[in-house]
């Protein structure tokens, strides 16, 4: 609670619980992982905060979710599971979307076929030709097939 220099902060699976006002006023915490083990979060867990994403892996049950939003601002986005995404909406005016589509990592993806140039793997050795499958780079980019 209060911390303004925390950046990122790990919960090791078997956590069930985010305590009250845990993360309150952490303005510097951008991205908030909850592993799947972690079920209860009371209310205003979050107050202050200014996540760019949430991410709630657990299922919340029948836990009684109404506060725990509070305070939290509603530009971050929160990602949960599909079936509880509606639920969640009801008392966030924030945007809720399900974890299907959170992504943090290759968010586009492209493939070519042009064989003139040469095609080098990822530690930049110049292979003889093009892979069948999997990630090198070609014309200064990398491409998966």
């Amino acid at each position: 609670m209060g911390c303004t220099n925390l950046k990122s902060v790990t919960i090791p699976d078997g956590v069930t619980r985010v305590s009250l006002e845990a993360f309150q006023d952490c303005t510097s915490l951008k991205e908030l992982d909850l592993p799947a083990s972690v079920t209860d979060i009371p209310g205003s867990s979050f107050k202050g905060c200014k996540f760019t994403n949430l991410i709630i892996r657990g299922n919340l049950g029948q836990h009684p979710i109404g506060r725990i939003f509070d305070g939290m601002d509603t530009s971050t986005t929160v990602y949960t599971l599909a079936s509880q995404v509606n639920r969640l909406k009801t008392i966030y005016k924030g945007v809720v979307l399900p974890l299907e589509d959170y992504t943090s990592g290759i968010w586009l993806t492209t493939s070519s076929s042009d064989i003139s140039s040469p095609v080098y793997d990822l530690q930049g050795c110049r292979l003889s030709k093009e892979p069948a499958h999997g990630v090198y780079i070609q014309n200064g980019r990398k491409r998966i097939k």
